[in-house]
């Protein structure tokens, strides 16, 4: 029987999700799977353990390609991971598969299907008293509705945004720390964040710059994922204000974070914020350097991608 790797491997390349570069962490991803997938079949009594290394390689390979913008690819390994761990019967798992599926949707501007995960993994939140698989399924929820609010110009919308906002952050009151899994993080950071561009896409800047100060005060260190966020959110208030100037820098730094993570999972987010910019100031040698930066590191990861 051929050799199939930890949970260690899946631990180590879940930190550099968050702390580095996910993309070499999961250079051999699809061999692993491979192999793992051959001994789930030939060895079907290996199931508790070796099913469950299966699920969370799925999730692993399909995060990756998520964060480089191979979205049916990531699309392609949730539906394993979905399939698998229906199977299992383990409730977590299978919330932790429809955030990835929420996620994935989101990225792609794909705003139905990221509510219709958000539907699925609601009746599944029933059967788990695991606080943060709830409070990261509220601050989905907040996010889509939040994003929703701002491009429909919707009150109703803009109330159920800042109504699961306010439940994911009295979850994290209950919980009183970040959490961690093998899944997922949940973070007070996240939710300021996503509450943060929320406030600022409205207009509603002090409310704004509050939630982004209390986002800047719980980021953990090292989380370079959360900074690349608390960056745009910070990009998100500064154009609020008319600061085309902060902007830019804003984006600059979170460029500069991509570039070590070879991640382009927020490079739609950045060209959102660099349309305002151009708007704004369309002659800014600032806001041409952003652009210009962000095309070059998009056909880098591009070219990455395919070799």
């Amino acid at each position: 029987m051929s050799a199939v790797p930890g949970m260690e491997y899946v631990a180590n390349a879940w930190e550099a999700y968050y702390t580095g570069d996910v993309q070499a962490a999961t250079r051999d991803i699809e061999s692993v799977i491979q192999t793992t997938e051959k001994v789930v079949h030939d060895v079907p009594l290996f199931w508790n353990t070796t099913g469950q290394l299966l699920i969370h390689l799925y999730l692993l390979a399909a995060t990756a390609a998520r964060d480089r913008m191979a979205t049916s690819s990531a699309l392609r390994w949730l539906a394993q991971a979905k399939q698998a761990a229906q199977v299992h019967g383990d409730v977590e798992v299978v919330l932790a598969t429809y955030h990835h599926f929420f996620r994935t949707s989101m990225q792609a501007g794909a705003y139905s299907d990221a509510l219709c995960s958000l539907e699925v993994a609601t009746v599944y939140s029933g059967e788990t008293h695991d606080l943060a698989a709830r409070g990261t399924l509220y601050t989905d929820a907040g996010e889509v509705y939040a994003t929703l609010a701002n491009r429909d110009h919707s009150h109703e919308y803009s109330t159920y945004a800042e109504n699961w906002f306010d439940k994911a952050e009295d979850t994290y009151t209950a919980l009183g720390k970040d959490v961690s899994s093998q899944y997922t993080r949940f973070t007070l950071t996240r939710i300021l964040n996503e509450r943060a561009s929320f406030y600022a896409h409205q207009g509603r800047k002090r409310e704004a710059e509050t939630a982004l100060h209390r986002a800047g005060e719980a980021l953990a260190p090292g989380n370079i994922r959360h900074q690349e966020d608390y960056l745009l959110a910070s990009s998100g208030v500064a154009i609020a204000h008319g600061d085309v100037v902060g902007a830019c820098e804003h984006l600059r730094l979170s460029l500069t974070l991509h570039r070590t993570t070879n991640s382009l999972s927020n490079v739609v987010y950045m060209r959102r914020d660099l349309e305002h910019l151009k708007r704004m100031e369309p002659g800014n040698s600032a806001v041409q350097m952003i652009e210009d930066t962000i095309r070059i590191q998009s056909r880098e990861g591009e070219e990455q991608s395919r070799s």
